[in-house]
């Protein structure tokens, strides 16, 4: 009686490592930002372009502490611009409403600098 409880518990110790640590595997975001990384000097403008590939779009936006942009609906590209950049951690975010698959985002690596 003692050894199956063993077993069981080990059982059970395995089933939970698995069931814990796999993870499904998905697609990234299919997005494609423009630049695809910048650098920007403390105080000058900034602009940046999302757009994706995809046909199953049901909105996009681009989001930062300067404001955001919306698309339209079905619209494939949207832009963002800042007239000056006042932070030094800063990263736009890109987000796509997907028709089938939800919701992604990605955010642009920017770095600041001064003079």
């Amino acid at each position: 009686m003692c050894l199956r409880v063993l077993i069981m518990r080990g059982f059970f110790f395995l089933s939970c490592v698995v069931a814990c640590t796999v993870q499904p595997v998905t697609s990234p975001c299919p997005v494609q930002m423009n630049p695809p990384s910048a650098v920007v000097r403390f105080g000058d403008s900034f602009s940046v372009n999302c757009s994706s590939p995809s046909d199953q779009i049901e909105s996009m936006g681009l989001e930062s502490r300067y404001g955001s942009s919306m698309s339209s609906t079905g619209d494939s590209s949207v832009a963002l611009e800042v007239e000056s950049v006042r932070d030094w951690a800063f990263g736009p975010m890109c987000f796509l409403n997907h028709l089938r698959d939800g919701q992604c985002s990605q955010t642009l690596p920017v770095t600041v600098y001064s003079k």
